[in-house]
């Protein structure tokens, strides 16, 4: 909608009208027939059980039902025009559009516009009925020089007003208008393709089928390929064609193979993939990388940056050290598999070979321990760490990882040891590229972390050091952590913060995204809160008196 509608609107409030019939908790994608189904059902319950002396109670005069009916379609007329008067719907770029016809009813008339907070009552969201939602517009502005991280001081607060909203009432929802917060931000990622990629995972059947949205987050129109050899081949063969479809409906090019020798354990295949991906490779081919089925990259023009520094038409092994000093003291110094092993074609070519001499000679079970031996003991070339790897070992909690603001080229465990929806998280890369987990210090209290939470803490930030992480996960042993992440903080105390985590984003029309953030109730009969950010596409300008650079 063009900025001269917005103009016409009213400027002190939008308002929304929800178009579902009102319908028990949990029923908020009901088809017009089901809800009215519902509603019939309803009302049978509630009549079977009236008490028995209802009729008694209820005059039943002609006059006094008359005096009723009258007074019912007046204030059936009254709401009728009061809604005509100040109803707007917003549609899915965050911006006003036409009010609704008169007369007309949201949950029947096709011409309806699409509701701007029926996002809301997506069922995976699974909100309570009645929440507290609060949106913020946001202008990102895209800035050369910019230190992504340092924690920028906004003086605004994120969280002005907050709005009381029945999810499942037809009631029009009154809410504040959006004005813009302009942020600093890092320039969006140019498009492009990596056919110098061929990625190899050793995992199960049921994994692939799992891990298609998070696979094509990264490589969807990517040219780089994906091997996969299945560990339980012999019971799936006849779904691979199937599954070799569905990658492909998502624009990633993989292909699915049978491990190399039967009885082979699931780290001994991660080692011997080395085999078919180079024979997936081809002229075009500088890196082959092995990975763990939940190794996630926000993006793969990131990580080419990053791998760029190093030559890969000689032999070289790239990776990173887990987080977690007990796990190198008892792995050792190798890249460990969950942050990416990289090979250059060159030294996985040469290593190909020596795939069944190194397994007689191994020591460990581990795939990635596998690759260290297989290289340390025939090749003269020795790991070269590539910071931003990461292997994640860290249990339970990861928010303060997370929190900290880090600029990862890879993340992992996100489902097993810890769980964030991750290429929800970094749908916020589209507008612009490194911003991903950015933070900004919001008002006197909140600190937005962005694509993964919003924390507002109690006492303010005056004593809370940022440039720390916070201690989430160690279980009160941070020592582990301090030579790689560290030094860390102290966790905060219950009632020290409250959070709310990235939930659900999706892309919008008008070149941005939007992102939803939540509190969960914590006792029976609390609603959640929910906050919404509507990113703007990103585009060079002003920002305060800034010139432009």
């Amino acid at each position: 909608m063009s900025s001269k509608h917005l103009a016409s609107s009213r400027p002190a409030f939008d308002a929304e009208c929800f178009p579902l019939n009102c319908t028990a908790p949990g029923v908020r994608h009901a088809e017009r027939g089901e809800t009215e189904r519902i509603g019939v059902q309803r009302r049978r319950a509630t009549q079977q059980h009236a008490p028995a002396d209802m009729k008694l109670r209820i005059p039943q005069t002609r006059t006094v039902r008359s005096l009723a009916s009258a007074v019912g379609v007046t204030i059936f007329v009254y709401l009728l025009i009061s809604n005509l008067e100040t109803r707007l719907h917003l549609g899915d770029d965050g911006l006003a559009s036409h009010p609704s016809r008169a007369g007309s009813s949201p949950a029947r008339n096709p011409d309806c516009p699409v509701p701007a907070l029926r996002h809301l009552r997506n069922l995976e969201l699974n909100l309570t009925d009645t929440i507290t939602y609060t949106k913020r517009c946001i202008k990102p502005v895209v800035t050369r020089s910019l230190e992504r991280d340092a924690v920028a001081q906004i003086d605004e607060p994120l969280l002005k007003t907050k709005t009381k909203i029945d999810l499942s009432s037809c009631a029009p929802v009154q809410l504040e208008r959006c004005d813009p917060i302009p942020l600093r931000v890092p320039r969006p990622y140019p498009k492009s393709t990596y056919p110098q990629y061929v990625f190899g995972v050793a995992t199960s059947y049921e994994r692939y089928e799992e891990s298609i949205d998070t696979f094509a987050f990264w490589l969807a129109g990517s040219h780089a390929k994906l091997v996969g050899v299945v560990t339980d081949y012999d019971d799936n063969r006849s779904k691979l064609e199937a599954l070799v479809a569905r990658y492909a409906e998502r624009d990633v090019i993989a292909s699915f193979v049978k491990p190399i020798r039967s009885r082979l354990s699931v780290g001994q295949n991660h080692f011997t993939i080395i085999r078919d991906l180079v024979k997936a490779s081809g002229p075009e081919t500088e890196w082959i990388a092995i990975l763990d089925d939940d190794t996630f990259f926000p993006s793969l023009h990131k990580l080419t940056v990053a791998l760029s520094d190093i030559d890969h038409t000689q032999q070289a092994y790239v990776g990173a050290l887990s987080e977690d000093f007990r796990a190198v003291r008892t792995f050792g110094y190798m890249a460990f598999g969950g942050g990416g092993v990289f090979l250059s074609a060159k030294l996985a070519r040469d290593l190909e070979p020596l795939l069944e001499t190194c397994l007689n000679e191994a020591k460990t079970g581990e795939g990635d321990a596998l690759v260290r031996e297989c290289v340390y003991k025939h090749t003269h070339t020795k790991l070269t760490p590539l910071p931003g790897l990461y292997q994640m070992d860290m249990a339970r909690d990861a928010t303060g990882f997370y929190e900290g603001g880090p600029s990862p080229l890879s993340v992992h465990h996100w489902k097993s040891w810890y769980f964030s929806p991750v290429e929800l998280m970094a749908t916020i890369t589209h507008v612009c590229g490194d911003c991903f987990l950015q933070r900004w210090r919001m008002g006197a209290d909140t600190v937005l972390t962005n694509g993964y939470s919003i924390s507002v803490y109690r006492d303010g930030l005056d004593d809370v050091d940022l440039s720390r992480m916070e201690d989430t996960w160690s279980n009160n042993q941070p020592d582990f952590y301090d030579f790689s992440i560290g030094p860390l903080r102290k966790p905060m105390k219950p009632g020290q913060k409250k959070t709310y985590k990235l939930e659900d984003a999706d892309y919008l029309k008008n070149g941005g995204v939007r992102q939803i953030y939540v509190h969960r109730a914590e006792k029976a009969g609390q609603n959640d809160e929910v906050i919404e950010l509507a990113w703007e596409a990103s585009r060079p300008g002003l920002l305060g008196n800034i010139r432009p650079e």
